[in-house]
This record gives structure tokens, C-alpha cells and sequence, in this order.
């Protein structure tokens, strides 16, 4: 085996000048590796291969490239074998992406091209790096500038822009320079690269460090939670360089210095909790008689502190449409039934920030949970959602017939983690 290996390397570093021009590079009646054999086997790769011998001759000659480094990308492309992939895909890419790097590095000449993909120990830098810096880091990224976003030594115009369609987002985009904005982008192909998991998320950002220019990706546009970071190579595939976990801490602060003592009591939930009467649940929508929207339960309760008990009920909005809406919230209900006129529709509209005309719910889309509380002889709002997708929050606050009062605030320390490396190294 290791005589083998030897013959491999040898028969790929030690390139022929005279071989046919639809290739491969070696003599395929010699061919022992299993990756030997796949080139052999397959007539596009023959004649990558042959190419890719071209590039390295210049690229040895230019200085630009020593064999070690030749050496070791041939071993890791055993990977290709080893780890079931389409082996001939598999094998294409590595291929058109070595040459790209092997050809910029001989055109470019001057040294600030990486000349290949992000190392082991590079890798661990940059995602320590930016774990460590946590939602901080959204001043160093970039969403429109001059960037080599191929990594490929040229600059392009990199930018982010909406995704145009009912479920919005972040989208990456670069062009050549000098282009019209308007011009159609490089096309990245984001499926290609070794990934650990789906592409994740609706934010994303361009993040320089070093030579090399990263993708990080989020799981909204808050940018509040990184899913992965990704590096994009010459031939523009992304690989996923290291994916993200985190945690996050809340503390409940008062807006008044007065209210500590309340703040600090529902927080540890010393409150008396208002229960909601489940038996009026209704699944269907007509019977809220409003559009994907639920009947949870009712309850009645002098919500506005007013010494008058009110009836209202808990609607659960759950739109479908572009990448999905739930919101939960109060209404004023008459005969039983949610109600979209009078006082008590009116200043529940304006606490949850939801249609005054009670249709839909405000600008929040990831899942809260409202609910009442007493405290002191006095009712309280509760409302909080520690994963919406324009970042956590918890509020608590006070009706006083039509006048409302935040009492407490969430403040959040936000811990992000690196959970798993990519393959690219």
C-alpha cells in the first residue's frame, strides 16, 4: 500500500510534458489508486487532469506553489473515495477548484491570493474569533464593499441583497467590478461545498479576516444567532467552515427604579399567574373570524385596571405565507366571540402591537407567550419571545384605563459557541 501510495503521489507530482492532450497526466496502465482509476475512468477528468498538470508546471515555475502543498491536496482526495460521494462530481470540483486557485496564483503573482483553502489551524482561528466576539462582531462585518469574495485575488463589488420573494432574507451576492448593480451576479453555488448540515438561515453578512474573505450566515436578519461561516472558493462553491451554537441569559430590568421589586418578582415567579379557561378553545378559524387564526381560551379579568372584569380570549395567528408568522395575543371578545370595536379591542391593538383592526398581529413573527399576572392588587401584561426573529424580548407592563406603562425590560448576554468544524481545511 504504501508503494502505491508513493507511485501516486510521484505519478502526479512528477508531471509529464508529453502526454496525449485528452490526458490524464499519467500512464493509466499504472493506475493502482482507486482515485487513479476514477480519472482513468472518466474523460473529463482525464483531461482535468492533464489541465491541472499544466497549472501546476507554471505555478512550480512562478514560485507560487511548492509540492508539498500539491501533495498534500492529492491525499485529500481520497475523500472523494473514502466518504461515498459522487465520486466523478466529487473529483470535478476538486479539480476545477485547484486549477482556479493554481491559475490565480501564477496570473496574479504578487502573493495576496490565498493559494489554497483555509487550513486547520485557520479555520479554528476565524470561528474562535468570531464566537468569542458574539453579536459584537456586527460592526466588522460588511454588507456592500470592494471584497475578493471568491478568494480568488480580484476584486469584486460584494453585497447583500433582499431575496425577493414572500419569504424575504439575506442574499449574497458579488460582481465583476464596474458592473451595473442591476447586472446578474456571479452564481455561488452554495450546495456544493462540504457541508455539515442545510444552508441555514434568512441573514447573512461578508467577513474579511486575513488574506481571506468568509460568509456568515444567521439564522435571521437580526443577525442575533450565526448558523455557519462559510469561505466561497475560485470556481465559487461555498464550503461550510465551522457551524455555531450558543446560549443566552436574560435578565428582567426595571425602566423605573420603583418597580424593582415587581421586576424581580415575576422574573422569579413570585406573581400570582392568571389562568386561562381552555374549555373555550376552538381550532376553527371561523370561529375567530379572522384569517389562520385560533381560539385558545378565555378568561375574564379587570385587565385594565379599571374595577371592571372584561371578557377576552388568547388568539393564535398562524400564517403560511413566506417563510411562516406565529403570533399569539389578547382580543376583547362580545357574546363570546373576539370583537374588533370598543375600548377594550382598542387598547389591547396598541399594548401587543397588533392591527388596530384586529386582523393580524404586529411585526413579531417567532412565537411568543402572553399571559396576565397580579401583583401588589394590580394586573400585569407579561409578554415575551426568546426566539423572534428580530431578536429576543420580554416585556411587562401596566394598563391604567387607556393609558399603558412598560414596568420591565429583558436585557439578554448572548454566548455563541462553535459546535462542529467543515471538512475544508
Amino acid at each position: 500500500m504504501k508503494m502505491y501510495l508513493l507511485a501516486f503521489l510521484l505519478s502526479w507530482v512528477a508531471i509529464s510534458a508529453a502526454r496525449a492532450e485528452e490526458g490524464p497526466s499519467f500512464d493509466c496502465s499504472k493506475a493502482h489508486s482507486n482515485v487513479e482509476q476514477a480519472i482513468c475512468a472518466d474523460t473529463g477528468l482525464s483531461r482535468l487532469d492533464l489541465e491541472l498538470s499544466a497549472a501546476y508546471r507554471l505555478a512550480l515555475q512562478g514560485g507560487t506553489v511548492d509540492k508539498k502543498s500539491q501533495i498534500d491536496w492529492i491525499k485529500r482526495n481520497g475523500d472523494c473515495i473514502t466518504e461515498n460521494h459522487d465520486q466523478p462530481s466529487c473529483l470535478r470540483k476538486r479539480f476545477e477548484r485547484r486549477i482556479a486557485e493554481l491559475t490565480t496564483s501564477h496570473d496574479v503573482g504578487n502573493g495576496q491570493a490565498p493559494q489554497s483553502d483555509p487550513s486547520a489551524i485557520e479555520a479554528k482561528d476565524v470561528c474562535s474569533y468570531v464566537a468569542t466576539r458574539g453579536p459584537t462582531i456586527a460592526k466588522e462585518l460588511i454588507r456592500d464593499g470592494a471584497l475578493e469574495a471568491n478568494n480568488d485575488g480580484r476584486p469584486y463589488q460584494a453585497t447583500i441583497s433582499g431575496d425577493g420573494t414572500t419569504a424575504g432574507g439575506d442574499n449574497l451576492e458579488f460582481r465583476p467590478m464596474g458592473v451595473s448593480p442591476q447586472a446578474s451576479a456571479i452564481e455561488i453555488d452554495f450546495g456544493g461545498g462540504d457541508r455539515l448540515g442545510p444552508p441555514g438561515g434568512f441573514g447573512a453578512r461578508w467577513l474579511k479576516r486575513g488574506r481571506r474573505v468568509y460568509t456568515l450566515h444567521f439564522d435571521s436578519e437580526s443577525l442575533h444567532w450565526p448558523s455557519y461561516l462559510g469561505y466561497i472558493d475560485p470556481v465559487n462553491v461555498e464550503h461550510t467552515v465551522c457551524q455555531f451554537g450558543g446560549a443566552q441569559t436574560e435578565t428582567l430590568v426595571p425602566d423605573q427604579p420603583r418597580s424593582a421589586g415587581l421586576c424581580r418578582a415575576a422574573f422569579d415567579d413570585k406573581v400570582r399567574d392568571l389562568d386561562l379557561n381552555s374549555d373555550d378553545a376552538d381550532d376553527a378559524p371561523e370561529a375567530s373570524g379572522r384569517p389562520w387564526t385560533t381560539i385558545s381560551g378565555s378568561m375574564t379579568v379587570d385587565f385594565r385596571n379599571i374595577g371592571r372584569q372584561e371578557p377576552i380570549a388568547l388568539l393564535e395567528f398562524d400564517g403560511a405565507a413566506g417563510r411562516g408568522c406565529a403570533f399569539s395575543y389578547y382580543e376583547a371578545t362580545k357574546d363570546g366571540r373576539p370583537t374588533s370595536t370598543g375600548e377594550a379591542h382598542i387598547v389591547l391593538m396598541k399594548l401587543q402591537n397588533a392591527d388596530p383592526d384586529g386582523h393580524e398581529p404586529g411585526l413579531t413573527c417567532g412565537g411568543n407567550e402572553p399571559s396576565w399576572f397580579e401583583y401588589g392588587g394590580k394586573i400585569y401584561f407579561d409578554n415575551k419571545s426568546p426566539s423572534d426573529p428580530q431578536g429576543p424580548y420580554h416585556t411587562v407592563s401596566h394598563i391604567k384605563g387607556d393609558q399603558i406603562e412598560r414596568i420591565c425590560h429583558a436585557e439578554y448576554t448572548t454566548k455563541w459557541t462553535v459546535k462542529s468544524y467543515g471538512s475544508i481545511e
